[in-house]
Order: structure tokens, then sequence, then C-alpha cells
């Protein structure tokens, strides 16, 4: 959808927004972000930005979302896997299979798993970038690279029994392992014969593999990072007694976010802190940790707004 207002042309989609001066389109400032549902607040931010924006702002949020930002996941990218290796994983969407691939997936006795490409490709650590379907607009730079700290905290890694390649097919296995919810017997036993579960990460192991990330991210593309913690408290959890929980979400999530601190000060990098954010709000319509609903976008936006600013990059 593209309007025009002011001197300013715009085209804003559910996953990208550009603003351009048409008088002025100099200079040209990137955001890139790869993450969890919690990174739409930027997008939000989109009056505030063309307010005081000189030149050109592109922000896009890459790929399918919270399934492929683990730090390990992100660092495998940057792994040449050979082509026979993940064939049986990867297709051409996340849409449904033409009929063409369909036929091929009943002859091959499975289901693939449609993983795009661009799940194995280092995408996150280029230069520059496009926006998807507005590629006339050219590259633009990283200029701030934004994370979420969400994907260590809940997402279940698996790993290829034979090529060794991690793998977190994404969208309804957010909260149960995926032998769990394959209920076509074929493509269960197919899983269940080629992968292995590793489960969520432990806080040492995000701490070691998140830093890696920052340390290449800020040395391969040159941008500032920006990194979205998560609400620690967890307000639709009715529990009250913890005798056979090894710890609870909001303890381990008090965790991760006491490390991401602590990389922060080692690495130079701005954490947006969306639990202040939110406990500062009305609660009462924050049903869980990481959907926020429209009203508590709005502050989170303006926030990163004030951190954007303060990088010159709006």
């Amino acid at each position: 959808m593209t309007w025009l207002k002011d001197d300013f042309t715009r085209y804003s989609e559910p996953h990208l927004l550009y603003l351009s001066s048409k008088s002025d389109p100099s200079p040209r400032r990137g955001i890139f972000m790869k993450g969890g549902c919690d990174l739409a607040s930027v997008f939000v931010a989109a009056p505030l930005i063309q307010e005081t924006l000189k030149g050109t702002v592109a922000i896009v949020a890459q790929g399918i979302g919270i399934a492929d930002s683990r730090p390990d996941i992100l660092l495998q990218s940057r792994r040449e896997l050979p082509e026979e290796a993940i064939q049986e994983v990867v297709g051409p969407s996340w849409d449904q299979p033409t009929e063409e691939e369909s036929d091929k997936e009943v002859e091959l006795g499975m289901s693939r798993l449609t993983v795009p490409l661009e799940y194995f490709r280092p995408v996150l650590f280029e230069k520059v970038f496009t926006l998807p379907r507005h590629e006339h607009l050219g590259e633009f730079p990283k200029d701030v690279v934004v994370l979420s700290l969400g994907p260590s905290v809940v997402r279940t890694a698996y790993r290829h029994k034979t090529h060794g390649y991690l793998i977190d097919p994404g969208g309804f296995w957010l909260n149960n392992r995926i032998d769990k919810v394959l209920h076509d017997a074929q493509r269960n036993r197919w899983f269940k014969q080629n992968f292995e579960c590793l489960g969520r990460l432990k806080v040492e192991e995000f701490a070691q593999s998140f830093a890696e990330v920052v340390r290449l991210v800020k040395r391969d593309t040159g941008a500032h990072v920006l990194v979205f913690n998560t609400l620690i408290v967890d307000p639709g959890n009715p529990a009250h007694n913890y005798q056979f929980s090894d710890t609870s979400q909001a303890l381990q999530r008090r965790q991760f976010d006491l490390a991401l601190r602590d990389l922060s000060r080692e690495l130079d990098f701005y954490i947006l802190d969306v639990d202040n954010i939110l406990k500062k709000s009305d609660l009462k319509k924050q049903l869980e940790f990481a959907y926020f609903p429209p009203e508590h976008m709005k502050p989170i936006a303006e926030e990163a707004y004030r951190i954007l600013r303060e990088l010159e990059v709006v």
C-alpha cells in the first residue's frame, strides 16, 4: 500500500516500512530486524519518524520471525551446508505447496517442512538489504540491526541426525515438541527417524552464542545493535505452587535478561527494556509475555524512536 503525504513517499506493509523525502532523499538509512513478533512495535513509530526524518529510511523485519532467530541457528546460517543435506526440508516458501510439489511429497513418502532457503543463508550478516517486493528502491545499509531475546528463551531446536544441521520449523510448535503435534503418522515417523530434540537454550549457551552473533553483526555490517528484552512477569500464568517445577518461566526470563545486560556491558550494544516499559503500563490486558496489545505497542515504539534518534538514524 502506498501513500503520498506532504513531501514524503511511503510504503507500508506488515513487515516493512519505507519513508523518503521527495525533495531530498539523502541520506539513505536502513534498519534491519530479525526476531519475534515483539519487534513489530517499531513500525508503530512511523508517525514519529516521519515528523523528524531527513532523507530516506527503510525498516524491514526479515525472515520467518521467531523460528529462525535463535542465536545458534543464526550462526549456523554462516555455514555452507551442501544442498543435498537440506533438500528434504527446504521448500520455496511458507505458503501452501503447489500441486506438483504435493505430488512429489507423496511420491517421497513424507511431507517437506518447506523451510525457505534463506533460513540457511547468512542474511543477517550481510552489509546491505533490499525490501521484499520493492527491490526497485535499491539497497539499504544496515545502520541498525534489531534483535530479540525472545527466541533464545522460548524456542526449541532439532538437529538432523545425519547432517547435523539445526532446525526450528516454527509456528504452532512454540510450546510443544514437534513430534507431539505432527499428527500425520508417516510424517511423524520421518521426523523422528531424522531429527533429535535439543530442547531450549540454557543461559550459558545463550550467552556464548548470542555474544558471537553480536560480534559478527558489528564486524561484518558496521551496524549498531539494538536488542528487545522480554517481559519477565507472566500475566497469564495462574500457578501459585512450584513444587514440581524446576524453574518458573518468569525466573528463567529474568536469568536471560541479566545475561543480556552483562553482554551489553561487554559488547557495547543497546537494550530496549520492554520489561520496564510494560510494567509502567496497565498489564490487565497483557495475557502473556510476548504478544502486545496495541496500547502497549505505542510506549515501546516511543522508546525505539528515542534510541534511533540518539543513534542519528531517524
